[in-house]
């Protein structure tokens, strides 16, 4: 083995320097950095036999990759994981420039070398693995260096970050929030609450024989699938065996069945696997680094079953979002005109269902919005937690413009209606109008049977409600004005 020292300078043995600065360094010292170079004999130097005080050079400041790479993670930021353990470890002392002997070794003529040299091998190994500073983190571990994710907003807290602001008060608070609720709405409010002390015995509606008959058969059943499966049962099967009976009780009611009153007849519809559609419905981020857009959907709606000359009109008229809809979906559901909102939620599940009652309903005045119908009318949804059904009333506040663009659009000084036909729907300034759920009320349960009967009647009380109040609002602020656009 010969010692010998080189500097910077390529001015010695050129396949030997090459060769020393391809490879790591395989034992430091305190003052000392030593390489194992193997050389094959046709590329050693021909001085090599030379006395190495002849050759004396000093290789310093020759920053190799991986000290570069280090030195770039140093300026990054780390996450304070990272950070508290690396505060934690001693600090080291600045070392001096260090000198570096070279070592070369002259593979024999069979091109393997001596097995001394191959345990000098393994021993500067190990001590270069001890001693030298280490590569940076693989990318996997250095997740924490990436921009955080956007959240899901999960909570009620949460909705007060989107756009539109979604709030939850109770209904003694309506008014202070700017909101007038039409006395139909605090009419029926009162009246589920007296039917919660058995003071209100009399049915919202004029029940016959057969509709007593498939009242107490249907409850009856639900009440017995409740108590066999209230703590097995997944969410889908607890909506087949109890909710969706319940539900389709409504539209089998003689009262909502057969109506010679055109569009009074009632539909309910299971609409799970139902999006918001277009996507300029979805409530979104304020800040939109902070949230995803709240696209969430509901287990049934209740709502209008319309007359078929109706559908026809509506079928031929223009709307100002990309789809022909009456409300915020673009599938079977969109010709319903919808009162009633549900979620459904079991007791295990880890979710609020007002979060996506919020997100659903929002999107329909938003719908509102865009087609320039009459937002201050109310909507009701109801919130499932295992057998409890909950009761709340959507209502919103109109805000003043954000600007002056789209107000001189809507006064004529533009096509608006071209305008979206062909760039798509205007988008809407921010903070247009505030969403506001007033309750919560309980409308009963199906924990007994009684209760069950209970909830039947506060059911068939707002499904009077949406035929009598709901239909005339909806036929003035929204069939007629899709009735005059379609004639202009």
């Amino acid at each position: 083995m010969t010692i010998a020292r080189y500097s910077s300078k390529r001015t010695h043995d050129e396949a030997v320097y090459d060769r020393l600065h391809a490879l790591p360094p395989s034992e430091q010292g305190p003052d000392i950095v030593r390489w194992v170079v193997a050389v094959p004999d046709s590329e050693a130097g021909h001085g090599d036999a030379v006395h190495a005080a002849k050759r004396q050079r000093v290789l310093r400041n020759l920053p190799t990759t991986s000290q570069r790479l280090n030195g770039a993670t140093r300026n990054m930021v780390v996450s304070p994981t990272r950070r508290s353990t690396r505060d934690r470890s001693p600090k080291k002392e600045t070392m001096p420039a260090k000198e570096v002997m070279v070592t070369t070794q002259r593979k024999g003529r069979q091109g393997r070398p001596e097995d001394a040299n191959a345990d000098v091998q393994r021993s500067t190994a190990n001590a270069f693995s001890e001693s030298a500073p280490s590569f940076p983190a693989p990318a996997s571990s250095l997740r924490s260096l990436s921009p955080p994710k956007k959240k899901t907003a999960s909570t009620k807290a949460d909705l007060a970050y989107l756009n539109p602001n979604i709030e939850f008060l109770p209904l003694r608070n309506a008014e202070e929030a700017g909101i007038s609720l039409p006395e139909s709405v605090t009419q029926l409010w009162s009246r589920c609450e007296k039917r919660q002390f058995g003071s209100l015995m009399d049915a919202p509606v004029p029940l016959t024989d057969q509709d007593h008959r498939i009242i107490d058969d249907t409850l009856s059943d639900a009440f017995e699938q409740a108590e066999k499966w209230r703590d097995t049962a997944t969410e889908p099967h607890w909506i087949s065996v109890v909710v969706g009976p319940i539900l389709h009780l409504l539209r089998r009611i003689e009262s909502f069945k057969k109506s010679s009153i055109p569009n009074a007849k009632i539909a309910v519809l299971d609409v799970t696997p139902t999006e918001i559609s277009p996507v300029e419905l979805v409530p979104f981020s304020k800040d939109p680094t902070l949230y995803r857009d709240l696209d969430k959907r509901i287990d049934y709606v209740v709502g209008l079953d319309l007359h078929r000359a109706t559908l026809k009109t509506l079928r031929r008229t223009k709307y100002c979002t990309t789809t022909p809809s009456i409300n915020q979906t673009a599938s079977f559901a969109n010709e319903t005109p919808i009162f009633l909102n549900i979620e459904v939620k079991r007791r295990h599940v880890a979710r609020d269902p007002t979060v996506q009652l919020a997100a659903w309903i929002a999107a329909e005045f938003t719908k509102r919005r865009y087609e320039e119908w009459d937002l201050a009318f109310p909507v009701f949804a109801i919130e499932i937690d295992g057998d409890n059904w909950i009761l709340r009333v959507a209502a919103a506040r109109v805000m003043p413009r954000a600007g002056t663009a789209a107000e001189s659009l809507r006064n004529g000084e533009g096509d608006i209606q071209q305008m979206e036909a062909e760039e798509g729907p205007m988008p809407l300034p921010e903070d247009e109008y505030e969403l506001f759920f007033f309750g919560p009320l309980d409308l009963g349960n199906t924990l007994t049977l009684e209760s069950s009967k209970r909830l039947l009647a506060n059911l068939i009380d707002i499904t009077k409600w949406g035929q009598s109040e709901f239909r005339p609002w909806w036929g003035v602020n929204v069939q007629r004005v899709l009735e005059k656009r379609l004639a202009s």
